[in-house]
């Protein structure tokens, strides 16, 4: 190999010097199944014979029929889904559960990742051997808000789940792969146990003792070997921790690092696609010199790079796996499940039936008629069963999978670790991607620490493990990718990037530049144009004015079409809600406030947050825990403020509207106060950071200077009241004319011309580039096209990169 031996290739070596003798009585244990392929390979070439065990480290069946011991009888993982789904479905009733008080829970396909996410986090938990009674001895007394709700919703879920399990004599998988690994540990500590345990590539210990694989790492550290790589600073530091805990010190492996390391910047996200993709076209060209191709291997901890990949590859006829598997399907029904991972794993088709019951859709009744003709006859559907009967009910051609492309596979981190490519794109090493910056979904911080689980710093070491084993790992060429904004935010390499010597891969970066001045045809209309008839719309808010001012495609498809993104998979605060909610709170103060003046500070706060809890009665869980605690901190700083200004109030919610051409400009300003002097101030309330006035100037955040605008020069002022509820000014206010921004005047005098102007190049029926103004900083520069989620259907990918 070009870039030396790989870890396979070193551990393969290793055993044929050490135990060459006893190989057929040696059973090997690497972290995973494509190691032990690659380790297996590398040994057929150079003995015959009779090979060692060579398994990746999981209490799986066959390392149970191995050492000759039966494996507790698993639970159908779709049984207890549905089993979990019901438990939801009675705490959201007036029974609860178990006597308790009744919870909200989300509905429709927010349901289903509620029912998926928690069945993996009971199975995480079976597989570190705790239960119930671990959970509610360990958590921390100063939990407070959404961590103890969502972690009273997992112990109650755990609890019945617990006596279900017993009920049916079965157990989760987490906890059958448990007890293998901790019976195989046992066996294989015995003296007179005729297997050589020999442990490679494991370097984390885990904590507390609740690593189930520490029985087979003892064993083989006291009868057999304990292997691990030499790869950089993170790894050696876990080494440390696994010897400490070993209490014997383990044997290294030696590794090169790659023989070509390089780096690339790109400015988005995007283009660090492109230019990941535009990598593996150089290194599968025909034009390369002889024996240079080989296997290539794109790397990230991001699911939606890869995916961005593997879609560009495609347009140029390299069909490279994602994670190993190719999509499944191109329905919109057969994603939608898929999606959820009940479609990759077998199941009865009874249990198919009952998943289904939660779709309505009509869609969907066709699939049901035909699940239930199969429920009885008991039959059982596998992943190829499932997606003939897609194609079949829902009478759609199948798009057929093309032949994968030799040597090309994309991978995250998990899957790549100690595997050798010829040439490796590590893409996405950003500090927040790699590594995450991620927070467990039911359980806080302290809580994992104290259930000696992996908190977020662990999880950050073990992917700098994951991320020295790509530099160090044998491979010839490595190549690292991130993006300088991601977006709109300016985004900062990761820290496992420190120290390591790179040649910048211009190439690429002249590559990239060339794809976009060669094909760039942001002037061209390609087809895009207003709606007509009753679509092309009326009323034109100033939040649509805005809306069209940044991307007039998002705005039709959000606005006209109502296309709506899906529901996060974690379901967490949405900012939307969020200020719905605020804007309800304020509003009905306010009509108070106008109706009976200002009151003493006192009697407003009591006033504010009794009002703001009858709000927050209709929120979910999530919004309540941050909201009630925001409420508490911006009730006192909205009194003093409104007691400081002594400005009555005018008006609440008010609707404004001005003519311009067929369309009428309409806005609805927050709060209305009246000044001393005659003139009104306008008062603009945000749950997230305000627009600059700067950006209100532009035209690009144009939706308060609209209303002034439409008040018809009655206001004498304009601010942003931050509402930001937290630190020791939870009321920030910004007001036009204040040290260098724009005075009113200035911000309302452009409107007038731009709205004319705008409505007249969006008449009905006319046509607008799909692309606009990329050269002179127009959406990209703002950062509208990397949050947009209409990225996936927009013209704009077609029109610069074909």
């Amino acid at each position: 190999m070009a870039g030396g031996a790989g870890f396979a290739q070193r551990l393969s070596a290793y055993l044929l010097a050490h135990f060459k003798a006893d190989l057929p009585r040696v059973i090997v244990f690497v972290p995973t199944s494509r190691v032990a392929a690659r380790v297996r390979a590398a040994l057929a070439t150079e003995i015959v014979g009779v090979l060692p065990a060579v398994l990746p480290l999981k209490g799986n069946g066959e390392l149970a029929d191995l050492l000759g011991f039966e494996r507790a009888g698993c639970v159908n993982a779709s049984a207890a889904r549905i089993e979990i789904f019901q438990v939801l479905k009675r705490l959201g009733s007036s029974d609860g559960e178990d006597g308790a008080a009744p919870m909200e829970i989300p509905t429709g396909e927010r349901l289903w990742r509620r029912v998926d996410g928690l069945y993996r986090m009971l199975d995480r938990l079976a597989l570190h051997g705790l239960g119930v009674a671990d959970l509610r001895r360990s958590v921390p007394p100063n939990m407070v808000g959404l961590w103890d709700q969502q972690a009273d919703l997992l112990v109650q879920v755990a609890a019945h789940m617990e006596r279900w399990l017993a009920r049916r004599g079965e157990v989760l998988p987490g906890a059958a792969e448990r007890r293998v690994l901790v019976q195989a540990g046992e066996i294989l500590a015995q003296p007179e146990c005729g297997w050589i345990p020999v442990v490679a590539g494991i370097v984390d210990a885990g904590s507390k003792d609740v690593k189930a694989e520490l029985g087979v790492l003892r064993a083989a550290a006291e009868r057999g070997v304990v292997l691990v790589p030499e790869l950089g600073p993170v790894t050696a530091g876990l080494v440390e921790e696994l010897e400490a805990a070993l209490e014997v010190p383990a044997v290294r492996l030696r590794m090169e690092t790659a023989q070509t390391l390089r780096g690339v910047a790109a400015a988005t996200d995007w283009d660090e696609a492109w230019m990941a993709a535009l990598a593996v076209r150089r290194y599968m060209s025909t034009e390369q010199p002889a024996g240079s191709k080989g296997t290539v291997g794109v790397v990230s901890p991001s699911a939606e790079m890869l995916r961005r990949v593997a879609g560009i590859l495609a347009t140029w006829g390299i069909v490279a796996p994602v994670r190993g598997d190719m999509c499944l399907d191109k329905t919109p029904e057969g994603r939608l499940l898929l999606a959820q991972d009940w479609g990759l794993k077998g199941g009865r088709a009874a249990d198919w039936l009952v998943l289904l019951d939660e779709f309505a859709g009509e869609e969907f009744a066709a699939v049901k008629q035909a699940l239930a003709v199969l429920a009885d006859q008991s039959a059982w559907l596998e992943q190829d069963d499932w997606r003939a009967l897609m194609a079949l009910v829902l009478g759609e051609t199948m798009t057929p999978v093309a032949p994968v492309s030799a040597g090309v596979i994309l991978l995250g981190p998990l899957d790549a670790r100690l595997m050798d490519f010829d040439h490796v794109i590590a893409a996405g090493c950003l500090e927040g991607v790699w590594p995450a910056l991620t927070q467990d979904a039911w359980l806080s911080e302290p809580h994992l620490r104290a259930l000696g689980l992996a908190d977020s710093a662990r999880s950050a070491l073990l992917a700098g493990t994951e991320f020295e084993s790509l530099v160090h790992g044998g491979s010839a060429d490595v190549l690292l990718t991130r993006s300088t904004t991601q977006g709109g935010r300016d985004m900062v390499a990761s820290r496992f990037m420190d120290g390591l010597n790179l040649t910048d891969d211009r190439e690429l970066t002249d590559a990239l530049g060339a794809l976009h001045g060669k094909d760039d045809n942001s002037g061209e209309p390609l087809g895009m144009f207003m709606p007509l008839g009753d679509l092309w719309p009326k009323r034109w808010s100033a939040s649509f004015v805005e809306a069209m001012l940044a991307c007039p495609f998002k705005a039709l498809g959000e606005r006209i079409l109502k296309l709506e993104p899906l529901d996060p998979l974690v379901p967490g605060v949405d900012a939307r809600m969020a200020g719905l909610l605020a804007h309800r709170w304020l509003e009905k103060l306010g009509a108070r406030q106008q109706t009976h003046g200002l009151k003493e500070a006192d009697a407003w706060v009591a006033e504010l947050l009794e009002v703001g809890e009858m709000e927050l009665r209709k929120e979910p869980p999530v919004i309540r825990a941050v909201w009630r605690s925001k409420m508490k901190k911006l009730a006192p700083a909205l009194v003093a403020r409104w007691l400081a200004d002594a400005r009555p109030v005018a008006a609440v919610e008010k609707r404004l509207s001005k003519p311009v051409g067929r369309a009428a400009i309409t806005a609805t300003a927050d709060r209305v106060e009246q000044e001393a002097g005659g003139g009104q101030v306008i008062i603009d309330f945000k749950t997230s950071t305000p627009p600059s006035w700067s950006s209100v100037m532009s035209g690009e955040r144009p939706q308060l200077a609209i209303e002034a605008w439409l008040a018809d020069g009655a206001v004498a002022g304009l601010e942003y009241w931050h509402l930001r509820g937290y630190g020791t000014s939870p009321l920030s206010i910004s007001r036009a004319g204040d040290k260098k921004s724009p005075t009113v005047e200035a911000l309302v005098a452009p409107v007038g011309d731009g709205v004319a102007r705008l409505v007249e190049t969006f008449d009905e029926g006319q046509t607008f580039p799909a692309v606009p103004d990329m050269a002179g900083g127009g959406l990209l520069a703002t950062g509208h096209c990397e949050r947009c989620q209409l990225a996936g259907v927009c013209r704009r990918k077609v029109a610069a990169h074909v």
